[in-house]
């Protein structure tokens, strides 16, 4: 299941999408209201690190309290230092790396689910961006994570981040851990080095 919100000046998308079923239902809300802690939107939607709340009628509801997160623990974007810098298209963090997630999403109960939360922002939407995330790992404390286009002029750029078991791994300057990736329609291949870390992604999905 996937709960999102994207926000721009004085509406948002908001929606929810469940699989197995194929559903997906969303709604144009006024009036969003968003600063570092999460977005709220009057009585029909609220996103935080802690918990997530949908209310959409027709029994689109959420209801989700994420329980001992996983924050992300730099004090810099997942994109990495330079991705502080101002004027950049896009930028990126997946906020909430693991966590536990109690409580009802349209009808199904949370309890035993493993959570996920990023977010991403820029002044407008890049032409072109990929992305990808996975956090089940057959109950294994794993989740791999990547975001990837175009970062300043024709400057390209892709960040990969690796949770394993509490140590994480983060790759993505261009110049020294640059991440080289090979994207088409439900297929990802992502290679990335540093001195210390050699990452390869391959991914593929319906």
């Amino acid at each position: 299941a996937a709960v999102l919100c994207g926000v721009c000046p004085g509406w948002a998308l908001v929606g929810v999408a469940r699989h197995p079923g194929g559903e997906w239902r969303k709604a144009i809300l006024d009036d969003p209201e968003a600063d570092d802690s999460g977005v709220r939107i009057g009585t029909a939607f609220a996103g935080e690190a802690a918990h997530v709340r949908l209310d959409l009628g027709d029994g689109v509801r959420v209801h989700a309290q994420l329980r001992d997160p996983v924050r992300w623990p730099r004090p810099w974007p997942g994109t990495g230092p330079a991705g502080r810098l101002p004027g950049l298209r896009q930028y990126w963090v997946p906020h909430v790396l693991r966590a536990r997630a109690e409580g009802e999403l349209m009808g199904w109960d949370l309890a035993g689910a493993t959570a996920y939360a990023e977010r991403n922002w820029g002044n407008g939407f890049p032409p072109v961006w990929w992305w990808g995330e996975a956090h089940d790992f057959d109950g294994d404390p794993v989740t791999v994570a990547f975001a990837g286009g175009p970062a300043l002029g024709p400057l390209r750029a892709t960040a990969v981040v690796v949770h394993v078991g509490g140590r994480l791994v983060r790759l993505g300057e261009p110049l020294i851990a640059a991440v080289r990736a090979d994207v088409a329609p439900g297929r990802w291949a992502l290679r990335g080095r540093s001195l210390r870390h050699r990452v390869e992604i391959e991914a593929a999905g319906d």
